[in-house]
């Protein structure tokens, strides 16, 4: 670097480096050759995969500058080049190791605000038309052989099915024929459900253990096929009919589920062969974007606590996280108490979890609220099959 402070200030060497700049960013366009991963955006939508595949690749390819500068060192020992040229580069790897990783880190973090508003539409608390219902999420992992064209193969099997990709992850074994994983979120543009608040899941639960212990599960399933109840010689007690319908709403909601599994497992199966590559593993799993389980999951990990799982426990979190003392927590609150987690959730995704635990909605968790959901979230873990309960005959309901 002895000839840098010399030459910084002659302006053939300044202009000389912007000239070299230009030619670096040159590889800029190399960025539209990355594979179109996901579809287009509908017109509606803020959120454009692709464009960020292409800025984000082209930035990444501009901020590469140490084999010039090794290749410059070189020259000028060897009286290739002269001092001059070599400030200029030195200049033009300066401008590209400190500009394009700038631009490169904001455009990724714009990207990733556009993605996380893009999922807070799909907010299930505002989407739709008021009805209590939410679009079917699925969590689809297809381990194949590596072949070519397999990702826009899957991504045209997901366009086909009307399934829009959330989020899609993507790795490989290692080896010289390694297996390729993908990881693919989607939302189900044709299949809608009720949405998954406490309140709900407990009525269902205490609906399931009241059908089972009371030998009801034939009355449920019948119920499911035919939406009426048969006339027979039984005296139906209020709750039963109850219990009934909300069972075989879940009989209902099961088989449309299963259904819609085993078209998506048919079409990648197919969608592979054409393509001549063979499914090693394939697991299509219902996904809750917005799911309390895997929260509290999260806080049990970093309480870092040797005492029981329980009630008691989880009461003692309520406490910690309601800063204020007021007797209820607040977005704010559970937001940080989240994000202390590890929990990777936005503010608007947090408010889909809050209405879902906050029976009165007013907008704060009571504690009554959290000893509700807490208790729901204890019973499944308890139980996490408790639906095998209700298999009779070819009916399985899975959780």
């Amino acid at each position: 670097f002895r000839y840098l402070l010399s030459f910084f200030n002659d302006t053939y060497v300044i202009g000389m480096g912007f000239l070299l700049y230009a030619c670096v960013a040159v590889k800029f366009p190399l960025g539209f050759y990355v594979p179109r991963f996901e579809d287009s955006p509908k017109d509606d939508s803020i959120y454009d995969p692709y464009k960020r595949d292409v800025l984000v690749t082209g930035l990444s390819m501009t901020c590469r500058g140490e084999f010039s500068f090794i290749i410059a060192a070189f020259a000028l020992s060897e009286g290739v080049i002269e001092p001059k040229m070599y400030a200029a580069v030195v200049w033009a790897v300066l401008l590209s190791a400190t500009t394009s990783p700038f631009i490169l880190l904001n455009t990724i973090e714009y990207f990733k605000g556009l993605q996380d508003k893009h999922l807070e539409l799909t907010n299930p608390m505002k989407a739709g038309d008021g009805d209590g219902k939410m679009p079917l999420h699925f969590h689809i992992h297809i381990q194949t052989k590596s072949a070519w064209g397999l990702f826009e193969t899957l991504t045209r099997v997901m366009h086909d099915l009307n399934l829009e990709i959330i989020d899609h992850r993507t790795s490989h074994t290692r080896g010289l024929d390694p297996l390729i994983l993908n990881d693919i979120f989607v939302k189900d543009g044709d299949t809608r459900i009720d949405l998954p608040t406490v309140a709900a899941q407990k009525a269902e639960q205490d609906a399931v253990k009241h059908v089972s212990s009371n030998n009801l599960v034939g009355l449920a399933k019948q119920m499911s096929k035919s939406n009426v109840l048969d006339e027979q010689p039984v005296d139906l007690s209020e709750t039963d009919r109850r219990s009934i319908r909300l069972v075989s709403d879940l009989f209902k909601v099961d088989s449309m589920t299963v259904n819609r599994r085993m078209l998506i497992e048919k079409r990648l199966i197919e969608s592979m062969s054409e393509i001549d590559t063979e499914v090693t593993e394939l697991k299509i799993q219902v996904w809750n974007p917005w799911d309390w389980s895997s929260a509290l999951d999260s806080m049990i990990l970093m309480s870092n606590q040797n005492r029981p799982i329980d009630e008691s426990f989880f009461m003692d979190i309520f406490d910690k996280i309601d800063i204020d003392g007021g007797g209820t927590v607040d977005e704010d609150e559970l937001y940080r108490a989240l994000k202390t987690a590890g929990v990777n959730i936005t503010k608007d995704g947090l408010s889909a979890m809050m209405a879902m635990v906050d029976e009165n909605g007013d907008g704060e968790i009571s504690r009554e609220e959290w000893r509700d959901a807490i208790n729901v979230y204890l019973d499944q873990k308890k139980n996490k099959s408790f639906r095998h309960l209700l298999k009779e005959d070819e009916a399985i309901l899975s959780v």
